[in-house]
């Protein structure tokens, strides 16, 4: 099976964003933001010899979870002054490159990701990401990679790290909140408390109808007084697979490095053309090895077509 990498692109941005801030051209345009995405994504195509890839973005605009709780992400600080112009010029830069990239009015870049985990079931996935919303998507052929941390989340590792299933990602969730997109979770449920819950119970739903039976009283009292809130919160930490997304083409084959190179000339991305020629290369040999192959293909099904005759013709005559 061919494996895809999808990128949770703002994540990036802001990672990066927060690590150069100061960074500007010669015109005084802001650029550290962008200069280390670039940077990246040159990096992530390299190290993982990447052939189908695609970048997935938040729109910007209200989704359904803030139409299910009015306070959804209400709690997050303004975007930095110098940040805003970026987000222009990373599209100028998805545009010129010709890498494929996504968003969707009124859902998540998360939502698309589990749809594109859903309708590419005969591919391995790698998401690359720093965000623990989207471990619950890691199975037998789904990995979660936090690039800037080089660590790479099969399934063992979810359970290491939390000690729960990645299935069970989205019931901790609930259980547990998430304050970076003011999700409440259930209050007086701590983190030993949650996964104490869901490893006796099996999920929130249980938990719930079973509170009687949960022997620690802060928890009990917790689950009793703020039931509604935890499924409030599975709600919203819910990831939907079912967006509405056109016909994709994954390959990186199709990379414009003439206008990738006018992009960085124009933003002055000079110490980022020893990695741009190299991609270029690394394209290069990636066409050529798909060539090769389909030749080998070609010539397989001649020789395969022409035993086939030889059969036919020695019981003919």
């Amino acid at each position: 099976m061919s494996r895809i990498f999808i990128v949770d692109g703002y994540s990036i941005l802001f990672r990066t964003y927060y690590s150069a801030s100061d960074m500007f051209t010669s015109n005084q345009i802001p650029i550290g933001g962008v200069f280390g995405f670039v940077r990246t994504i040159f990096s992530i195509i390299q190290k993982y010899s990447v052939q189908n890839l695609v970048i997935t973005l938040d729109s910007g605009k209200k989704t359904f979870r803030s139409d299910l709780y009015s306070e959804y992400k209400a709690n997050r600080v303004a975007v930095p002054e110098n940040l805003i112009p970026q987000f222009g010029i990373l599209q100028e830069f998805l545009e010129h490159s010709n890498i494929l990239h996504l968003r969707k009015d009124g859902f998540e870049a998360d939502d698309i990701i589990a749809s594109i985990v859903k309708n590419q079931e005969k591919s391995y996935i790698s998401v690359i990401t720093s965000d623990k919303d989207l471990l619950q998507l890691v199975d037998d052929r789904v990995n979660c990679i936090d690039f800037f941390k080089n660590k790479t989340y099969l399934i063992q590792d979810v359970v290491d790290k939390f000690g729960l299933e990645p299935k069970q990602i989205l019931d901790y969730l609930a259980l547990l909140g998430d304050s970076s997109d003011n999700i409440p979770g259930i209050r007086g449920c701590g983190e030993k408390g949650a996964i104490k819950l869901i490893k006796e119970f099996g999920n929130l739903e249980n938990i719930i109808a079973n509170v009687e039976s949960i022997g620690n009283n802060r928890l009990r009292d917790a689950i009793k007084n703020y039931a509604d809130h935890g499924i409030l919160s599975k709600e919203l930490a819910r990831l939907r697979y079912d967006v509405p997304l056109p016909e994709l083409d994954f390959s990186l084959m199709k990379i414009n490095f003439e206008k990738t190179r006018q992009f960085l000339e124009k933003y002055e991305m000079k110490s980022l053309f020893y990695m741009f020629e190299k991609l270029r290369n690394q394209n290069a040999k990636s066409i050529i090895g798909n060539q090769v192959q389909e030749v080998q293909i070609v010539q397989n099904k001649n020789l395969l077509a022409n035993k086939t005759l030889k059969n036919t013709q020695g019981e003919l005559f």
